[in-house]
């Protein structure tokens, strides 16, 4: 038998067949999962991380513990009471991380948590836990045996809505949290129809991270974050509403004087409302704002007020603009368009980095005028564009088994293999998830605050009331007052502070709306260029990836031009994904900065040589691209010629076969490490291993192969000789197996 590092690829090619193995390790069926705990090192306290998740647990398992446990994980078990000194064992003597998420924990009694003084994290989210006064299961004093404890999380436990009309809960946080002195992150459930966080809270004087999730809340008023404000708080989200907000005050956000992190997701309280809400927040920096899903409720009979809510003024966004954000996500809220200078004027061009405004409506009305005006915003480095069509699970394609170095400036990164655009909001969490897998410790207490000194001129709405559309004109009023005028803006950029005084301009002609771009750039007013000549498109100095998703309906021509990039030289990864029909026949220069290019999903029509300039591209996924007949007008070689450092290429899904699959395509890329060919028409390996003399990937899964002929698995021998390792996935082949055949089975 030769050496199996020399013999990856027939392991991966048994597994496929057999499910036996995969690189020498014993894959255990399903039907006979481990039943047992698993002990790894904890990365992050250096002790032992012990998970067992899903074994249908009712007890602790303390026969199977080791000594010095600093990392304990319980959940999706059927842990329904924790009962006096439950955890009182000697291996748990250090814990610092319990999770008993989802384990249908209904009753905590007094002294359950005893002995675990070394405590500081703690999650009991997705429970039948009760924070009411009857039948309330966290007992006064329960917490006295974790005084370390830092972060509690205890949301998702309300699932009855009957629970709530009744529920005197707030009077009685007095006892749970008053020995909790050293709490900074909090998770909780607000049970009363009325959101309200009171003085109930006072003691939590280190609190700096709160999620209070929402399921119940029909009203939000200017005094529901009242008990919040003497506290550092810096993070706030307010997630999973599941009922019509009908009460939401514009002065709620008064009472946050520290917020850096705001999160508020699925209140479908009106875009333009939470536009006006923001206005406490005006002249501050902050880090990040995540909105999701904010749009009014709107029925088929008057579609006309979802419309009116979608389309955002220079005057409704002035407040936005005015805060000095990092990272902005407005994401699934039926947003239609933005009038000129809506998001690129105020402090927003020296400060905001990112942009994210994906499963929006922004296809149907104004989103290439908005993509045009972002070369004011001078930081951004990260755009995405997506429409409502875009599926939730699945933005653009993965890359698969990927692990590239990719030199991006003067670092030396990795590409990440989920860049899904509508996951998460551009802060990172804010909460610890403690998964199932060890490796998620890895991950542990990612909701680290951005502690830097704020600089803050806020000015408060007087006489603010109830009444919401006095509030509104309110607003607006002072708004409209000062657009007429000069504003000054305090804010702060990567440390040094910086005073911005500018006289503020009405919303442009939409005939001189792109007047602004630099000579020579063109005035482009719709998607139908001339058909030859030159047109010169400034980017954002800083921009690096732009994302546009779903968001071309209609023929996009663009004939015979030289588009020539201007100021890209921090460009690198450009999605144009499930886009309708580009038509280029043209140059595109100065690319030679993009790295990752992903067209997944589009229709084009292109001539054959308009790759040609981009040199420096290393991952290039052309995904189930239209019309089928795509690769039959333009070669594969021929589209790869000038791609020298290319080393990722995904044309998955593409009905390529071995006649428009020449065996001499990589003959020009001797880079390349990845290839993926999967889902298609080949029943061989359609191209010589020798012209790549770098891949250690290739994927032919879901194809037509029946068998290795002799020549090929010579060819991969040698090939494994020279690389040391190739991985070669045949799953989903009709491949006929004579294991015999296989030379280290025999």
């Amino acid at each position: 038998m030769r050496h199996n590092k020399h013999h990856t690829w027939h392991m991966m090619l048994l597994y496929h067949l057999m499910q036996v193995c995969i690189l020498g390790k014993i894959v255990p069926s399903p039907d006979h999962a481990p039943s047992a705990c698993q002990i790894s090192r904890d990365s992050v306290y250096g002790g032992n991380l012990v998970n067992c998740s899903s074994l249908g647990l009712k007890g602790l398992p303390a026969d199977q513990l080791p000594d010095n446990v600093t990392t304990l994980i319980l959940q999706d078990n059927e842990i329904t009471s924790l009962s006096n000194n439950f955890f009182s064992v000697p291996q748990l003597s250090s814990l610092q991380h319990l999770s008993l998420r989802a384990s249908r924990v209904s009753t905590i009694e007094i002294d359950a948590l005893s002995g675990l003084r070394s405590l500081e994290t703690l999650d009991l989210e997705h429970n039948d836990l009760r924070l009411c006064t009857d039948n309330r299961s966290f007992p006064a004093g329960m917490f006295n045996h974790v005084p370390n404890l830092r972060h509690l999380f205890v949301g998702f436990n309300t699932k009855d809505r009957s629970e709530i009309p009744g529920c005197q809960v707030y009077s009685e946080h007095i006892d749970i949290f008053s020995s909790l002195p050293r709490l900074t992150n909090l998770s909780i459930d607000s049970l009363n129809n009325t959101l309200h966080l009171g003085q109930e809270f006072a003691q939590l004087t280190l609190l700096e991270n709160i999620t209070v999730v929402c399921s119940f809340v029909i009203s939000i008023t200017n005094m529901s974050l009242q008990g919040l404000r003497q506290l550092p708080l810096q993070v706030l989200s307010l997630i999973n509403f599941q009922l019509e907000v009908t009460l939401f005050e514009l002065g709620v956000f008064e009472n946050l004087p520290h917020l850096n992190h705001l999160t508020v997701d699925d209140s479908h309280v009106g875009n333009h409302k939470i536009l006006l809400a923001l206005y406490p927040l005006s002249n501050r920096n902050m880090t990040s704002l995540y909105l999701r899903k904010t749009n009014v409720f709107a029925t088929y009979s008057i579609p006309s007020v979802a419309l009116d809510d979608g389309i955002i003024t220079e005057l409704l966004s002035r407040s936005l603009r005015s805060i000095c954000l990092r990272h902005f996500s407005w994401i699934d809220s039926f947003l239609f368009a933005f009038k000129p200078n809506s998001v690129t004027s105020g402090a927003w061009p020296d400060c905001i980095t990112s942009l994210d405004l994906s499963r929006n409506k922004l296809e149907n009305i104004g989103w290439v005028p908005t993509l045009f005006e972002v070369i004011r915003l001078k930081y951004l480095s990260h755009i995405t564009l997506s429409s409502v069509l875009t599926p939730l699970e699945e933005s653009y394609s993965r890359l698969i088994d990927c692990d590239l170095p990719m030199t991006y400036g003067d670092h030396d990164t990795r590409l990440q293999q989920d860049t899904h655009s509508h996951a998460s909001p551009a802060v990172t969490n804010s909460k610890v998830h403690t998964l199932s897998e060890p490796s998620s410790q890895n991950d542990t207490y990612n909701y680290a605050i951005d502690k830097r000194t704020l600089k803050l001129n806020n000015k408060a709405v007087d006489n603010v009331t109830h009444d919401q559309n006095q509030q509104s004109d309110m607003i607006l009023s002072f708004l409209e007052e000062q657009a007429h005028g000069p504003q000054r803006h305090h804010f702060k950029n990567n440390g040094s502070e910086k005073v911005d005084n500018r006289t503020h301009s009405r919303s442009q002609n939409p005939q001189r709306m792109l007047s602004f771009y630099e000579e020579p750039a063109q005035a482009m007013q719709t998607s139908q260029f001339p058909y030859n000549g030159i047109i010169t498109y400034y980017f954002p100095r800083s921009l690096r990836t732009l994302k546009i998703i779903n968001m071309i309906f209609s023929p996009m021509t663009i004939g015979r031009l030289h588009i020539v990039c201007a100021r890209n030289e921090n460009f690198e990864e450009l999605y144009w994904v499930n886009n309708q029909l580009l038509e280029a026949k043209g140059v595109i220069s100065n690319v030679e900065t993009l790295k990752l290019f992903d067209i997944s999903g589009s229709i084009f029509d292109i001539a054959d040589h308009l790759f040609d300039t981009f040199y420096g591209l290393q991952v290039f996924v052309i995904r189930e691209v239209k019309p089928d007949t795509f690769f039959r007008s333009n070669s594969v070689q021929r589209l790869l010629r000038n791609l020298t450092n290319l080393r990722y290429l995904d044309v998955s899904n593409n009905r390529l076969n071995s006649l428009l699959f020449p065996p001499d395509t990589f003959s020009s890329t001797p880079n390349i490490s990845h290839v993926i060919l999967s889902q298609n028409r080949f029943s061989s390996i359609p191209f010589h291993l020798e012209n790549t003399p770098n891949l250690r990937f290739l994927d032919l899964s879901e194809n037509a192969i029946l068998f290795l002929t002799e020549e090929e698995r010579e060819a991969l021998d040698r090939h494994v000789s020279r690389v040391g390792e190739l991985v070669l996935n045949l799953e989903d082949n009709a491949i006929a197996c004579v294991c015999s055949q296989i030379d280290f089975m025999g």
